[in-house]
């Protein structure tokens, strides 16, 4: 079996989000020469600057923050004394009368059960034991699935003090081999009581557990094939591997990398062989890419070849058929909105792969192009594009913070027929509440009236669902109870309850430091009720949506265990087992390296 750290039952390894989770691990980066005048090399201070020292949580007051930490990393111990730790083990980190439940209930239900994985979920057991010796055995039997010590992972998201001690809740996931040889995962929710002190933990019981058994005799769900797929694509694996660090010492500050690009990928067939192909955006001052798919699974890197490598900023592309001739044209948004027709295959490979050729027809000045989706909203047989943006300049903060209306307004282009679009975006109605930061825009059509509905997600507070009556738009968001406050990044429509409807799930950000800190009374204390309800609404993460017909859409969220999808740039519901029924994915993290603590 491959380490632990690699058998997560539910984590998929993305094969194009280079510059966020990729650590460089393996190469070799050249560094600057020491003595080179025309080179600013930036140096670490011995000492933290004052700035530094305040963001420490106990300098601030912010005692809970502290009690949290502290928690975490006595939880963490407790679980690191193999998979039979005695009660002598357990007295560092707890008190000698610690109180706990039974960690892993013995009533579970079987929820979920086919060829491909087995999904467990139970309710806490009654009744606790005191004593070191209790909670040991208590680790014991949690542990008794695993074939050998997993891999541990545990976030404190809510801190409550008492005149007892602190309560904290935290989420527990661990990841390995089970005893049979499949892999298995458990998932739960903890608290956790540390005493009056804030050092040792008095007691632990469980509030929900799950879990997972994955199919016998594989690894893993997903089987990473980056390597197998680009491997032979020696340039473009010379450009896709480096970390974001390594990219950022390596080109000029005025065109290189950010830390928050938001480059993204589009997906069509390019060459019109039935397959599949990917143009991947990336960091300004590197060409995009076009990924041609062999019928064998790898690709062929051919931007260059077709006049789409880019250098310019480019977050968003979009391949679509402009021209109604059956090939798949390309929009590319940045600093304006790019129009390049697919003019039909040029070459071939010596293997026959067809290489298509791309030319750019028009431009129109529209910046900042966050993404781009496509409709026929006025039902005259042509695709009408929708331009989400996000902000004016670098130095425009969000104001305020978690009902942000300062934003760079969206463009609604209406397609008048070769390559003709004209801005329609007042006349439509798509003006109304049109200034938000809008990362991602979905369509479908929710009433069954025939014309296609928009749902807008916007960071940094309300969401947009303008709903379609004969061409123009009305933002009925709030009206049908899905405004959801919170850091919107993406959106996808399905039906997960299988009534015949469209549903909404939308990605958001989990903030675990967001839902202990928001929940205390020191927070914004001069703020209104209703601000600090949507501070905490803002950290609650991701939500699912069901359509009620004319009642609206129930927000199910905590209900269904889909909120803690993490920071959740895409998420998408896919059929994945072919079961018939809509799963989720949810594309997640930040800036990762090889040297991480490991985390939620």
């Amino acid at each position: 079996m491959a380490p632990a750290a690699n058998r997560g039952l539910l984590r998929i390894s993305f094969l194009l989000l280079p510059l966020a989770c990729n650590s460089g691990e393996g190469q070799e980066p050249s560094s600057p020469a020491e003595n080179d005048d025309n080179l600013s090399v930036m140096r670490i201070p011995d000492e933290p600057s004052e700035a530094e020292t305040g963001l420490d949580a106990g300098s601030e007051g912010w005692d809970t923050e502290v009690l949290g930490s502290h928690a975490k990393a006595q939880v963490k111990e407790l679980l690191h004394h193999g998979l039979k730790p005695s009660g002598e083990d357990l007295a560092s980190v707890t008190t000698a009368d610690v109180s706990s439940g039974t960690l892993r209930p013995t009533e579970r239900t079987l929820v979920r059960s086919g060829e491909d994985f087995e999904v467990f979920k139970a309710d806490p057991s009654d009744g606790s034991a005191d004593g070191r010796d209790a909670l040991a055995s208590s680790i014991q039997d949690l542990l008794s699935p695993f074939a050998a010590e997993p891999e541990y992972y545990v976030k404190v998201w809510r801190v409550t003090p008492t005149d007892g001690g602190t309560w904290t809740t935290l989420f527990y996931q661990a990841v390995g081999e089970s005893v049979g040889g499949r892999p298995y995962q458990q998932n739960a929710t903890w608290e956790c009581r540390l005493d009056p002190s804030g050092q040792l933990i008095s007691g632990l019981k469980t509030i929900q557990h799950e879990e997972v058994y994955g199919p016998a005799g594989v690894e893993t769900l997903f089987t990473e094939v980056t390597d197998a797929t680009l491997g032979h694509e020696e340039d473009l694996v010379r450009q896709l591997r480096p970390s974001l660090s390594d990219l950022s010492g390596r080109i000029d500050v005025t065109v290189g990398p950010q830390i928050a690009e938001y480059e993204g990928v589009s997906v069509g067939d390019a060459n019109g062989d039935g397959l599949e192909d990917v143009y991947l955006s990336q960091t300004r001052g590197m060409p995009n890419r076009l990924l041609l798919q062999r019928p064998d699974g790898t690709i062929h890197e051919c931007a260059a070849e077709v006049g789409l490598d880019l250098l310019d900023r480019s977050h968003a592309s979009l391949f679509l058929d402009l021209d109604a001739d059956g090939d798949q044209d390309l929009i590319i948004g940045g600093l304006s909105l790019l129009f390049f027709e697919n003019t039909g295959n040029k070459s071939a490979t010596p293997e026959g792969l067809n290489i298509p050729s791309y030319t750019l027809f028009k431009s129109i000045e529209i910046s900042d192009t966050y993404s781009i989706s496509a409709a026929d909203i006025d039902l005259d047989q042509d695709l009408d594009l929708y331009i989400c943006r996000y902000r004016a300049t670098q130095e425009s903060f969000p104001t305020p913070y978690h009902d942000a209306q300062n934003g760079l307004e969206n463009v609604l282009l209406k397609n008048q027929g070769d390559w003709n679009f004209v801005d329609a975006t007042e006349e439509t109605g798509l003006n109304h509440n049109n200034n938000r930061f809008s990362f991602a825009s979905s369509w479908t059509d929710i009433d069954s009236d025939g014309d296609p509905d928009l749902y807008v997600a916007n960071d940094f507070g309300r969401n947009n669902l303008y709903r379609n009556d004969d061409g123009h738009f009305k933002d009925a968001a709030a009206e049908l109870g899905v405004e959801d406050i919170s850091a919107g990044m993406s959106v996808d429509w399905g039906d997960p309850d299988s009534d015949g409807d469209y549903d909404i799930y939308v990605g958001n950000m989990f903030s675990a430091a967001g839902n202990r800190i928001a929940y205390q009374r020191k927070f914004q204390v001069d703020a209104t009720d209703e601000d600090r309800d949507a501070y905490k609404r803002h950290a609650r993460g991701n939500s699912l949506f069901l359509n009620q017909g004319a009642k609206g859409f129930a927000d199910v969220s905590v209900e269904a265990g889909v909120t803690m999808g993490r920071w959740s740039w895409c998420s998408r519901f896919v059929d994945f087992n072919n079961d018939c029924r809509e799963d989720l994915v949810v594309s997640n993290g930040y800036i990762t390296s090889a040297d991480s603590t490991h985390d939620l």
